[in-house]
């Protein structure tokens, strides 16, 4: 406007708020508008309504420049890429100017180079900068660069070096445009060895500003005819290098907010996952806080270490059964606790002043099982020499805890019922009954009722049994107790030291799934302790002492895992039983007593188990 082009200056400022609204609408559901405040703006506004005297509105004129401008302006402001829009700005400006060859050059954000974009008609290695050599795409000067990834439109074959960059690089560093009709003899020029090498005749350079700043320049020229542009053309090229300019810096801006939003999504993804872990965990401790035992229920329980959900729930069950004289079924894997359970609810019932008696079914043998429950009498049996009384006597007034109930044979089972049931008690070879008042707590890590089902034990003695339940926990389902326990083993075993465990041992638990349970993590423990050479125990002392699956073992675990045609529990548990047995068996070197041991049974036991699983084998 100031240079006395009204006309050109209300069509640009039409165009740019075209774009300033294209813009707001862009942005609009990011909340903010990036025109707001900005004088520039009042200032485009007026040049855009300023009239002009015997003329039609831009837009409206039946002039064809004024038309073609307008249509290269809407394609300019529907490009949203800045890829795509470079392409267009190049070829729109070869379009209104007629020229034969062209480059844009962009500057860099970080650095402020100048780096090729796109070119027309060019070779790449038809760029020469200043010291004669080869201008790539990228900036560098390196005479012989290898050529650009992809090969620019329309190239010719043409001498190296056929394009000087002197021109372009001056017009970005004054921000001025530049037009020569005959650049040999431009005594701007006559300094530049590579203009007069190269014998240059009309060029055009246009900088590309947007908001005072050069984002690049446009070079174009015309090997063949002098004064090949001329200044209407030059003008015409400005107002579109203005435009351009702008819609270059929205693109890149829009550009930018996308790749911002991307990540904002992605962090907002993030910070939900993290918020609803949180969440669990808050309410894994607020569940923890409000079902927490009052003061003296623990010690009610001593010996039981727990504070998580089921074992909360397990210790509900337990104060409801400990008052009552009923008995109770205690279910739970090997290595839970039942015995501390059973123990637990005999001290806090009405029966504590009475003996509380503890026997394992499973480490008698046969022949002798009935004699130490019900007692014998003299000369009853070989070395029957003289009258002793059984458990149940021995148990009057108190509770009988039975532990691995189901492993009691099942000729024994109905002498087992009928003392339930009557409350008498004949020893053996005995004529005599004798009243017993005793509870009878059970405990079994088998599952007695498909036992029943399978006829291996009595229905009716299972029933007289499980009149009250409680099932004890693995420690795979309760993982918060596991630092508990952790510390309770190494106050318990640490010799009065302050042993403690490094977190990367800690991890190494936490990771484990404990077939063993509670007695499993207590050995462990133990382990450590006599491995470590100071207080801290290290990742390397600690051996939780499972056995790796071998390989055809770990396929069948991970079919078995995969399909749902087998579900024999029974089934799984015996197979299972059979494969720890051969295992230890063979880690004992056959040794049977070493091999009860590493199982945590009597070596009766074993042979129990062995006669019952593997009856070939057996004898």
């Amino acid at each position: 406007a100031r240079g006395g082009r009204p006309q050109a200056a209300r069509i640009a400022a039409a165009r740019a708020l075209d774009i300033g609204r294209a813009m707001r609408e862009e942005v609009a559901p990011m909340g903010f508008d990036p025109l707001e405040g900005d004088a520039d703006r009042r200032i485009v506004e007026a040049l855009a309504a300023a009239p002009e005297p015997g003329r039609a509105p831009p837009g409206r004129s039946g002039d064809p420049d004024v038309r073609r401008v307008l249509a290269i302006h809407r394609r300019l402001a529907s490009e949203r890429t800045p890829a795509a829009l470079l392409d267009a700005i190049l070829d729109s400006m070869i379009e209104v100017t007629g020229a034969e060859r062209g480059l844009l050059l962009v500057r860099r954000r970080r650095t402020g180079d100048l780096a090729v974009r796109r070119t027309r008609n060019l070779a790449a290695d038809a760029l020469a900068g200043p010291d004669g050599g080869t201008i790539v795409p990228g900036g560098c000067s390196a005479p012989g660069a290898s050529p650009p990834p992809g090969p620019p439109r329309n190239l010719a074959a043409q001498p190296r070096g056929s394009v000087s960059l002197t021109i372009a690089q001056e017009v970005a560093r004054t921000g001025e445009p530049l037009l020569t009709t005959d650049a040999r003899a431009d005594l701007r020029f006559a300094a530049s060895r590579s203009v007069h090498d190269l014998g240059l005749r009309s060029v055009m350079a246009l900088p590309l500003i947007a908001r005072g700043r050069v984002l690049g320049v446009v070079y174009l020229d015309h090997r063949l005819r002098e004064e090949a542009f001329d200044p209407a053309s030059m003008d015409l090229a400005l107002d579109l290098a203005g435009h351009a300019a702008l819609a270059l810096q929205t693109a890149r801006h829009l550009r930018l907010l996308r790749l911002r939003r991307r990540e904002i999504e992605r962090l907002n993804s993030e910070l939900g996952r993290r918020v609803e872990q949180q969440e669990i965990e808050l309410s894994g401790l607020r569940e923890t806080l409000s079902g927490a035992l009052p003061s003296g229920e623990a010690e009610r329980f001593e010996g039981i270490i727990g504070r998580s959900a089921p074992m909360r729930e397990m210790f509900r069950r337990m104060r409801r059964v400990a008052e009552t004289g009923l008995p109770v079924l205690i279910l739970g894997e090997s290595g839970t606790g039942k015995e501390l359970i059973a123990r637990a609810i005999w001290s806090g019932g009405s029966r504590r002043a009475g003996p509380f008696v503890t026997e394992n079914c499973a480490a008698i043998p046969e022949p002798l099982l009935e004699s130490i429950l019900f007692g014998h009498v003299r000369g009853a049996f070989t070395g029957a020499d003289r009258d002793r009384p059984g458990l149940f006597a021995t148990a009057h007034g108190g509770t009988l805890f039975l532990d691995e109930i189901g492993e009691m044979p099942l000729p024994l089972q109905p002498k087992l019922l009928r003392v339930i049931e009557d409350g008498e008690v004949r020893p053996v070879g005995g004529a005599v009954s004798r009243k017993v008042d005793v509870r009878i707590l059970a405990a079994s890590n088998r599952d007695l009722g498909a036992m029943v089902r399978e006829g291996t034990f009595r229905e009716d003695l299972y029933y007289r049994l499980a009149v009250l339940t409680i099932r004890a926990p693995p420690l795979r389902e309760r993982p918060d107790d596991l630092a508990p326990l952790v510390e309770h083993f190494l106050r318990k075993h640490g010799g009065g030291r302050d042993r403690r465990l490094a977190p990367a041992a800690m991890r190494i638990l936490a990771a484990q799934r404990w077939p063993g349970n509670v007695r499993q993590l207590e050995n462990t423990i133990v382990r450590a302790i006599v491995m470590a050479e100071g207080d801290e125990i290290g990742a390397d002392c600690v051996d939780p002492g499972q056995p790796a699956a071998r390989p055809g073992e770990a396929a069948a675990d991970a079919a078995g895992a995969a399909g749902t045609d087998d579900l024999d529990l029974h089934g799984n548990v015996e197979a299972l039983e059979r494969r720890l047995i051969a295992r230890a068996l063979h880690a004992a070197g056959g040794n049977r007593t070493r091999a009860a041991a590493m199982l945590g049974l009597s070596r009766f036991g074993l042979l129990k188990k062995l006669r019952r699983l593997e009856p070939a084998s057996a004898r």
